[in-house]
């Protein structure tokens, strides 16, 4: 059964790059080791199990785990595999692969090496081969419309490489038809194209790894469905299609056929399931803003559609914005939005499009995490996309957007208003935002390292400012229903409401806009216990250090409000 608390660890992959990268024999290795070895090959298999069991169309498939000690060794990696069923060798055709190492962990879409391991069985060579060249034609000549449709879904996590195992970052090819040209060849065997995951990026997802993989299978069953399907494009996309729109058939099928290793008790991941319903009153829960403010805030957001929240530190810009965000959604859809922070690095190159540098040397254009958002969106015009920019007034923001600052404005959305951007290829290589994106930023208004918001971009964007919520009832509740003492959630408004109105009354050094944000003081889920021990741990060791760079000329004051705080 899979573990509960996560399903691809660390430790996994300490464990074979102890022995999986030296190829240690197994009767070598101490039989705690084989416990935790076998056990992940076994989780590997569940993983491509699962999979396989739920594909839903008219092309079935076929699936392969390498074994926990072949030859008696331990495995570089422990991969598996789904392939289309009238495939005779998974070798010989394009696979849908889980490949867990010492690096972490690789979802691809790849073609097998089917002509190395052909020449072991030359009985059914010919007949391999055959069903490789019809599948490799077909490749070589993809219809633009499909290599369009599935790229657009790929963003930019995912590598176009000439074989599997490579370095996270490397990538050979520039484009999904380039690569499928470089497949279709003799030289294309192995070739990948491959979404990679670090030790601790796996462990953080935990069961969320079955979802990428979920993700990877719909993304490319359009191209399996073209390559193996008997009737071609008729039904491309099936095998998987109903696995994020019939959840509820989702989860009985793996509560029977899955049931050995997966159990009913568990959350599904999110893609197989349809994403939660998120209405305003959801949004308002536990916000320490008004109900009718927030409501005035989104309808805001949908009227313009460049919205910044604005204000001190601690007031809850990130935590409001990703509510919005949701909010007019209309379900807690990650696949819709996308968080990004600026900082003074960022360029127009990371946001937009740029010539980076190609593994095999010389450079690539490559599109930026905006780029990709709007090509995302403009797929799906019928349903709201949020894009958010944290900290937006941090990085150069006429550099990071360049001649996206026009296409920004509402009435200018939409292809009529396509430009050429500065890496344009061409005339007629043109970008527009779509309709549906729209954009929320954030403004840190205390940081003195940071330069005034662009004219340009101030009246392309609404303003909201956000403001401390020590007056809010909702503050108060929150703190006595989350373990804080009711004197000391009395003690914790009086002090703090007193240290913000001097704030505001020292107009020469601060000011509105430096107010300190009830955020200091909001527990989270589980901890505590939050008592006068945990009270004087943040006066100490976070709002001090905020008032010696407030009044940094003056320590004295700075002690004396100390004091006054923790008295």
């Amino acid at each position: 059964m899979i573990p509960r608390v996560s399903f691809l660890t660390r430790a996994d992959c300490e464990l074979l790059g102890r022995y999986g990268e030296a190829r240690v024999r197994w009767s070598r290795v101490d039989a705690a080791s084989k416990r935790q070895l076998t056990a992940l090959r076994d989780r590997v298999k569940a993983l491509v199990t699962l999979v396989a069991d739920l594909s839903s169309g008219d092309l079935s498939f076929a699936k392969f785990v390498v074994a926990a000690h072949p030859h008696d060794r331990v495995p570089g990696d422990y991969w598996g595999c789904i392939y289309p069923a009238v495939v005779p060798n998974k070798t010989f055709g394009l696979q849908l692969a889980v490949i867990v190492s010492a690096a972490g962990a690789e979802l691809c879409f790849c073609m097998g090496t089917g002509r190395r391991e052909g020449r072991r069985n030359p009985k059914t060579v010919a007949q391999n081969r055959r069903v490789l060249e019809e599948a490799q034609q077909l490749l070589a000549n993809l219809p633009p419309d499909l290599i369009t449709s599935v790229e657009a879904r790929l963003l930019g996590r995912w590598r176009f490489r000439k074989s599997l195992r490579q370095s996270p970052r490397s990538s050979d090819f520039d484009s999904l038809a380039e690569w499928a040209q470089y497949a279709a060849s003799p030289l294309g065997e192995g070739a990948s194209v491959s979404c990679n995951l670090s030790p601790s990026g796996m462990e953080r997802l935990g069961e969320g790894i079955v979802d990428r993989y979920v993700e990877m299978a719909q993304i490319f069953a359009p191209l399996l469905q073209y390559l193996y399907g008997d009737e071609g494009t008729d039904r491309i996309g099936a095998s998987w299609q109903g696995v994020a729109e019939q959840p509820s058939q989702n989860r009985a099928l793996i509560d029977t056929s899955a049931a050995s290793y997966v159990s009913s008790t568990r959350p599904m991941p999110p893609s197989l399931v349809s994403p939660e319903p998120y209405s305003v009153d959801v949004a308002a829960t536990d916000l320490f803003v008004p109900r009718e403010t927030f409501a005035q805030m989104l309808a805001l957001l949908q009227r313009r559609q460049n919205l910044i929240l604005e204000g001190s530190p601690g007031v809850g810009k990130t935590f409001v914005a990703r509510r919005l965000a949701y909010a007019l959604l209309g379900a807690k859809d990650s696949s819709r939005a996308e968080m990004i922070q600026f900082h003074q690095s960022y360029s127009y190159e990371d946001f937009v499009q740029g010539w980076r540098p190609a593994a095999g040397g010389g450079f690539v254009l490559r599109n930026g995490v905006f780029y990709e958002f709007c090509r995302l969106a403009r797929q799906d015009p019928d349903r709201p996309y949020v894009f958010v920019i944290d900290e937006i007034n941090r990085g150069n923001v006429s550099k990071i957007f360049g001649e996206l600052l026009l296409l920004l404005e509402r009435d200018k959305r939409g292809d009529e208003f396509a430009v050429p951007l500065t890496y344009a290829l061409g005339r007629t290589d043109r970008f527009a935002v779509p309709a549906n994106v729209h954009i929320i930023g954030t403004m840190n208004t205390a940081d003195r390292s940071i330069a005034m918001v662009d004219y340009a971009l101030r009246r392309r964007f609404a303003f909201v400012r956000l403001h401390p919520a020590f007056g809010s009832r909702q503050l108060s509740n929150y703190l006595v229903r989350h373990g804080v003492g009711k004197p000391l959630t009395r003690h914790i408004i009086d002090r703090m409401t007193a240290l913000n109105e001097e704030i505001l009354e020292d107009r020469k050094r601060l000011g509105p806009g430096f107010e300190i944000g009830h955020s200091f003081f909001v527990p989270p889920e589980v901890g505590g216990p939050y008592d006068d021990a945990w009270y004087h741990s943040v006066i100490v060791s976070e709002i001090e250090p905020l008032l010696r760079e407030y009044w940094f000329d003056d320590p004295d004051r700075v002690a004396e409000t100390v004091a006054r705080l923790l008295a």
